[in-house]
């Protein structure tokens, strides 16, 4: 087997970056190729080792944006974009792309976990909350679903919704820890026990 050395990664990376650049000039309202130049150059980022990395995520941030202006009705262009916000600690900025994607595509489960994700990092707990349930009708059978909606209930002072929403985790998960635990902290007042 042979094995490429690290320095040829990082020539594929800026060839690959080299080719975008060309398309970009070739076709500039094509939204594609801005959104492929990000991506190449994060990976020349990856390859070379640079620790400039703001600087490097500052340009990866333009292109997306450019991409995201140029086709406003791809979901997938604004949802990347949010996670690129993220990295960058732009948490309001990500929000206001992951409530696009979604008016665009309120089905795809990925846009709506992330929301509800960014909106519990924020603190907007209601938010939160709305989101993690439209996952979970989204993803009925998705015990990680459940355990984000009881973590929230109990970060909101709702023992007891939080309590059905760790029942309703066992039992997709009869041996989910964090579940178990709680419920034998939290036990119904009228019951032994529900697993």
């Amino acid at each position: 087997m042979v094995f490429a050395h690290p320095q040829d990664y990082g020539r594929s990376a800026q060839r690959t970056r080299l080719r975008w650049h060309r398309a970009r000039r070739l076709e500039p309202q094509n939204g594609a190729y801005a959104f492929g130049l990000a991506h190449a150059v994060y990976a020349a980022n990856l390859a070379e080792h640079n620790l400039r990395f703001q600087a490097v995520n500052d340009e990866v941030l333009a292109l997306l944006s450019e991409a995201v202006a140029k086709e406003p009705y791809n979901g997938v262009y604004r949802w990347v974009y949010s996670r690129f916000l993220l990295l960058a600690g732009r948490w309001d900025a990500a929000l206001a792309q992951e409530q696009r994607a979604i008016a665009l595509a309120p089905r795809r489960l990925e846009y709506r976990r992330s929301m509800a994700e960014t909106c519990e990092n924020l603190g907007r707990l209601q938010l939160a909350l709305a989101e993690y349930r439209a996952c979970a009708d989204l993803s009925p059978f998705d015990p990680e679903l459940r355990l984000a909606i009881a973590r929230v209930l109990v970060a909101l002072k709702e023992p007891e919704a939080a309590r059905l929403e760790y029942e309703k985790v066992l039992r997709l998960a009869p041996d989910d820890p964090i579940a178990r635990s709680y419920l034998e902290r939290h036990p119904r007042p009228d019951a032994q026990h529900v697993f």
